[in-house]
């Protein structure tokens, strides 16, 4: 897509240039003023000369940069400067960024269903421009981006179900993966089919992931569904954790100093070993207000909240709904602190190896 770039739309534009204005002020600096009173008509009018020249000097920037003309992205004038700096510094020309480029400001990347990991560069959200996989999107990001101190956002452009998993690591500092807080079930990240060798559907080590407004499901009973781990974190609200079928695994775990944040309302479905689960060092909190939903009854196998091997479990917020299994199962000092909170369950909890629960 082309269209305007730049220009005007609709009626009464023109596709020539027309002659400038010959009292046109060259070489003087004027301002814009307001008009002295109400109705006085003494103000700085606006002409097509002047937008002419605006318009002008844009098109010629992009153009001599070597960036398409596209009106589908907001980005072709921070992609021509950040060419001809590049171009000077040795970079090489062209509207992409090369790798190492410190972005201006935090990124936005877009992924739809229908994008193209193929060609896409995550500009805008359409289905030329998006990201087929969130995967794609961060390894782009990583590819040609500095992200330190950086936060990239990742931005769902269209309710479907994403395939593939996500892991987010060191170097990149945070991320942002957000569909429609409002409508959550409708941006699903599934898991693929076949694919082996991750042990979380959704991952953070030593990196800050925030999700929002989403759905994160598998049929697969050979993973977590939401992992920190290594110092990674994991914040979280609007979001349902669904296993479509029972899991040895866990809905949500923190894991070997990995932290997990629940910071607004989180929905579990499905059965599993538990719906929250620290381990080693790790975490899971549930903050003031916020609330975990257990849907449909769930059954857990080791317990609706499971602390061990000095994980801690907080409970700021609460639970709501029922469940079937141990309401917790504490082990090798792992840590409950509920407030006196009830924690969900058809049978009483298990402390053992020096696990407390206050």
């Amino acid at each position: 897509m082309t269209g305007t770039a730049f220009g005007p739309q609709g009626p009464n534009y023109s596709t020539a240039r027309p002659p400038a204005d010959p009292k046109a002020s060259a070489g003087t600096d004027t301002w814009f003023k307001n008009c002295s009173a109400a109705g006085a008509k003494d103000g700085t009018f606006a002409t097509a000369d002047f937008f002419n020249v605006f318009i002008g000097n844009l098109r010629y920037l992009v153009r001599q940069a070597g960036v398409t003309l596209d009106d589908a992205t907001d980005t072709m004038v921070y992609q021509a400067v950040l060419s001809m700096i590049q171009a000077n510094m040795g970079g090489g020309g062209g509207g992409t960024p090369t790798v190492g480029t410190v972005p201006y400001g935090n990124p936005t990347l877009y992924v739809r269903t229908d994008g193209n990991d193929a060609t896409a560069d995550g500009s805008a959200n359409t289905s030329a421009k998006a990201f087929a996989t969130i995967q794609a999107a961060l390894n782009y990001a990583q590819n040609i981006w500095s992200l330190g101190g950086k936060i990239l956002n990742i931005q769902l452009g269209n309710p479907g179900t994403y395939v593939g998993f996500v892991t987010v690591v060191a170097p990149m500092t945070g991320v942002n993966i957000v569909g429609d807080p409002a409508n959550q079930s409708a941006y699903v990240i599934q898991a693929p089919p076949t694919l082996t060798g991750y042990s979380a559907l959704v991952y953070a080590g030593g990196a800050a992931l925030n999700l929002r407004g989403l759905t994160v499901y598998t049929t697969r009973t050979d993973m977590q569904l939401i992992q920190a781990a290594y110092t990674g974190t994991i914040s979280m609200s609007n979001v349902t954790a669904q296993f479509g079928a029972t899991s040895p695994n866990y809905h949500i775990n923190g894991v070997s100093g990995g932290s997990v944040n629940i910071n607004g309302n989180v929905n579990i479905q499905g059965n599993s070993a538990s719906a929250l689960s620290a381990q080693v060092g790790g975490s899971v909190s549930v903050q003031t207000s916020c609330t975990v939903t257990l849907v449909g009854t769930p059954a857990f196998s080791v317990g609706t909240i499971y602390a061990g091997a000095v994980g801690s479990v907080y409970l700021v917020g609460g639970f709501s709904g029922t469940a079937t299994g141990p309401a917790y199962y504490g082990y090798q000092s792992g840590a409950f602190l509920t407030g006196g909170k009830t924690i969900p369950g058809s049978t009483a909890g298990v402390l053992a190896s020096g696990a407390t629960f206050s």
